[in-house]
């Protein structure tokens, strides 16, 4: 509950209001790292944990276009497009929509589409779809180390909760949703891998396959967590007309995702 001390939240309660012994969850503890410090070098661990998780999403690209024949070259250009694009759109979409400094993830994924746009214009690459759906495969297994940096810098603190993966803030027990979409990426990661050891080593049919596999999951993931997110008064993020900017475009990816494959199914 609202109020309560996080050493009180998280013990055992053995007599309830009701005189009936009951139990409260236990919580998970808080935990923060808010800087790194390395041979007298020190920087932002959400900034470090972001930049690997970049490399990690580079890495699975390059490896997964290896393993699809892709051209090197135009594949690295595309990476390097995809992150200025990215990282510019996620600053800007962050202070236009959130109000504040910072980078906003569905802001990046506005930029990585628009960088892709970019990229296949001005190099006319073959079997471009090929190529951005290669760089989408890893984009779960680096979100999931961005995530982990929200996670332990607490940037996406949410209401007082009993789940029993809720943790005890100094204030009270509440979500940590940039825990939640950590372990959620990772299952989404999970998934990519079993499908792309299932098909053959080649470019799926579908055209952008796990580009719309990944809102087909996160879309309607993300829309439901943001409602689990602290008021705007208590550091949460800007609403607009009762969502956010996230939950919006969640809408519309999954709408459009889903327009896809149903138009895909009945042309077939």
């Amino acid at each position: 509950m609202p109020g309560e001390k996080a050493s009180e939240r998280c013990v055992f309660e053995f007599l309830g209001a009701d005189g009936k012994i009951s139990f409260n969850m236990l919580a998970l503890p808080f935990v923060t790292f808010e800087k790194w410090s390395f041979l007298g070098k020190t920087g932002h661990f959400f900034g470090l944990m972001g930049g690997l998780g970049v490399f990690v999403n580079y890495f699975v690209t390059t490896f997964r276009g290896s393993q699809l024949q892709l051209q090197p070259k135009p594949l690295q250009r595309l990476c390097f497009c995809l992150v200025g694009f990215g990282y510019s759109s996620a600053y800007l979409i962050n202070l236009i929509f959130y109000g504040e400094k910072g980078v906003s993830s569905v802001g990046a994924m506005l930029g990585c589409v628009l960088g892709y746009w970019v990229w296949r214009l001005l190099t006319k690459t073959p079997k471009p779809a090929a190529y951005f759906d290669c760089v989408w495969f890893g984009v779960p297994f680096g979100l999931a180390l961005g995530r982990v940096g929200c996670t332990f810098v607490h940037d996406h603190k949410g209401i007082p909760t009993e789940f029993f993966l809720g943790v005890a803030y100094p204030e009270g027990v509440r979500h940590n949703l940039g825990l939640y979409e950590a372990f959620y990426l990772i299952l989404v990661a999970g998934v990519f891998l079993y499908t792309a050891r299932c098909s053959s080593k080649r470019p799926t049919a579908e055209p952008y396959y796990y580009f719309k596999l990944f809102f087909l999951f996160y879309a309607p993931f993300r829309f439901l967590i943001d409602f689990l997110r602290s008021p705007v008064g208590e550091g949460g993020d800007l609403r607009h007309w009762g969502l956010t900017f996230a939950q919006y475009f969640c809408i519309a990816t999954f709408v459009a995702v889903m327009g896809s494959f149903c138009r895909r199914s009945s042309a077939a």
